[in-house]
């Protein structure tokens, strides 16, 4: 008898372990997928998926070493249900084969747990925890509010991670600036009667297998990959304001110096709205890309980075990695161009 629990596990905590506890009980053999695997440390994702397993294997050392908990990862698809299905279950049938006794562990608490209506081929096991009160959002919070009262919450795996390891700490303090940020972005947008919805652009400009991306110099997302891009304008059409952003981003030039904005329109092939509600940890932000072509020649048009970006560059699509690009800019990436990222 097989089970299958799928979580992001930021960070495991005693909920999680008792859904755990419970399905080691009822299965013989239990696959935990550990998800979002292939986005950059983020203030929801603050962990890294190797992190993740060292903080597991702490926590179930002798399970893990006998084989009845096997530990794989599951990346994430921003905008397709489908790919996400498909690659969860090659990952199952790859782990179990096309058993007829796979079972699905957990319990529809929110709209985070759609995804147990996904698979109707497998049997289901509704295991919920006696913790219902207890989240990793709530965990969150508080490590960034340097609150340390957490340890009655997790375990005791999960604390030393938070308080020995380098490379977290390392990376902690550039998290909790985050989300202050976001914390106060989302404060100021909250003034009128209605939930506000942020409207931005961004540009997948593409030349010579190359694909033109900035390095974030402010926050959010401080120090990643994005594309070029950013709000639009109260008076502006969507594609102007792409080709704005795109402007001052990257002060793009052919060998002729500055490109006119309408000759940057006119290599416009193709637009796409992108509006996952999750797609942003700021606020509700749906973001509209153009897929911009430009002419072949025998060197790439010159960048520069500008105005929100530190640097400006020219990468090779084959070099595109999503956990070194901001929110779902990978995803979007794959979408428009029709490729699959290194994760």
């Amino acid at each position: 008898m097989f089970g299958v629990f799928v979580g992001r596990f930021q960070p495991l905590h005693r909920a999680h372990m008792e859904i755990i506890d419970g399905a080691l009980r009822a299965v013989d053999t239990l696959l935990i997928l550990i998800g979002s695997t292939n986005v950059a440390p983020n203030t929801k994702n603050p962990f890294t998926y190797e992190e993740r397993v060292e903080i597991f294997k702490k926590a179930y050392r002798r399970e893990i070493s006998s084989g009845r908990i096997i530990i794989k990862a599951a990346r994430d698809y921003f905008y397709s249900d489908l790919n996400w299905q498909m690659n969860v279950q090659k990952i199952v049938y790859d782990t179990f084969g096309e058993s007829d006794d796979i079972n699905l562990i957990g319990f529809a608490k929110d709209s985070t747990s759609y995804y147990l209506k996904l698979f109707p081929q497998w049997n289901s096991i509704p295991l919920s925890s006696s913790r219902t009160s207890l989240s990793s959002t709530d965990i969150r919070r508080r490590i960034y509010a340097n609150d340390w009262s957490i340890e009655d919450m997790v375990h005791p795996a999960v604390f030393d991670m938070l308080r020995l390891n380098k490379d977290f700490n390392e990376r902690y303090s550039d998290l909790r600036e985050e989300f202050n940020f976001e914390t106060a972005y989302y404060k100021d947008l909250q003034r009128g009667p209605y939930p506000v919805i942020v409207q931005a652009v961004d540009s997948v400009v593409v030349q010579g297998g190359h694909v033109l991306l900035i390095k974030r110099k402010d926050r959010p997302g401080k120090g990643l990959l994005a594309l070029p891009g950013g709000h639009v304008g109260e008076f502006e059409r969507l594609s102007d304001a792409a080709i704005r952003e795109l402007t001052e981003e990257t002060k793009i030039k052919d060998r002729r110096g500055k490109i006119p904005p309408k000759v940057l329109q006119s290599y416009i092939k193709e637009q796409k709205t992108f509006d996952n509600p999750g797609r942003s940890n700021r606020a509700r932000v749906i973001t509209t890309a153009f897929l911009i072509q430009l002419p072949e020649t025998t060197q790439l048009f010159e960048v520069t980075g500008g105005d929100d970006a530190e640097s400006a560059h020219w990468v090779p699509i084959s070099n595109l990695r999503n956990s070194l690009l901001f929110e779902d800019h990978g995803a979007i990436l794959e979408d428009m161009l029709d490729i699959s990222l290194m994760d």
